[in-house]
């Protein structure tokens, strides 16, 4: 088996989940922060923070109000200028909020990492699932244009706009997802909860201009792609076009000095990879259901 070794994620959904597990069918289940445990696995990076990357939003400050103009939380406090009590902090499966507020995360220390709840306003005219949004100030400020039980991740650090993202509902030991085909990503501590669909590198899920990855071989989702070309460097798994992931570069058709190099996703039972590459497994013993046949075009053992 030979160690194809991945590299940690950036930009919204996954990319910002460093954590792994799923349940069995890859359908609505939860994730957690270990390590998957799957024999054979491709060995993933070390660095395991979930934290966001500086391409995924700025670091500034949290918001202090909504794009609504309504009535802001405050986050040390538990009140609102209105004098509404909120639940410090709040609970984003339970959505325990006030009416017209909703329980997001966000960093409690103007830092760059979710590490906390928070209620804030609703907006007016609310963002539902896979709609285009806007996140205040920053990416990790918690106030956004999505509606209650949704939060918006953000796509690249020169922008406030986004995708809202179901946040999981049910609970921490039940967590649950209404899309279908998605299953729930609990990281940061169990801060930040989203609800991530599930794709194949080699099916057609995702969007024309996403790329399905794996963060630390739990399950993949979809997230916006690079467009890093066959055999050239990449860094961050979804650094490269979509079919092709970032993974430790084969001296043979890559740079051995780079980070990292994209490379195609293939099938095991009908494998076409391109030079002296070879098809080899993306799991090894163990692997989920449904990505039985999953390979890497990479150099053999």
């Amino acid at each position: 088996m030979v160690d194809v070794r991945l590299f940690k994620g950036r930009s919204w959904a996954l990319a910002l989940m460093l954590g792994t597990g799923c349940s069995s069918d890859g359908a609505a289940g939860a994730g957690t922060d270990a390590d998957s445990g799957s024999s054979g696995a491709p060995a993933a990076s070390s660095s395991g923070s979930d934290s966001v990357d500086p391409s995924v939003s700025s670091t500034s400050a949290a918001g202090t109000s909504s794009s609504t103009g309504a009535e802001s939380a405050d986050a040390t406090s538990g009140s609102s200028s209105t004098g509404l009590v909120f639940p410090d902090p709040c609970d984003t499966f339970a959505q325990d909020c006030p009416t017209g507020h909703k329980c997001n995360p966000f960093a409690n220390d103007r830092g760059n990492s979710w590490n906390d709840t928070m209620c804030v306003p609703v907006d007016a005219q609310p963002d539902g699932y896979g709609e285009p949004c806007t996140v205040l100030d920053s990416g990790v400020s918690g106030f956004d244009s999505c509606d209650v039980g949704a939060m918006c991740l953000v796509s690249g650090a020169d922008t406030l706009q986004g995708e809202c993202v179901e946040l999981c509902g049910g609970s921490p030991d039940e967590p649950t997802c209404e899309q279908d085909n998605a299953f729930c990503r609990i990281s940061a501590a169990g801060v930040l909860n989203p609800c991530l669909i599930s794709c194949d590198p080699l099916g057609d899920e995702c969007d024309p201009e996403e790329t399905c990855v794996s963060s630390n071989r739990g399950p993949f989702s979809c997230a916006p792609a690079g467009d890093g070309q066959y055999a050239e460097a990449c860094m961050f798994l979804n650094d490269c076009a979509p079919g092709l992931g970032c993974f430790t570069p084969p001296p043979s058709v890559c740079d051995p000095d780079a980070d990292g190099c994209c490379l195609p996703y293939c099938d095991l039972q009908a494998a076409d990879c391109p030079d002296t590459l070879a098809c080899v497994p993306f799991f090894g013993e163990g692997a989920p259901a449904g990505y039985e046949d999953l390979g890497v075009c990479h150099e053999p053992e």
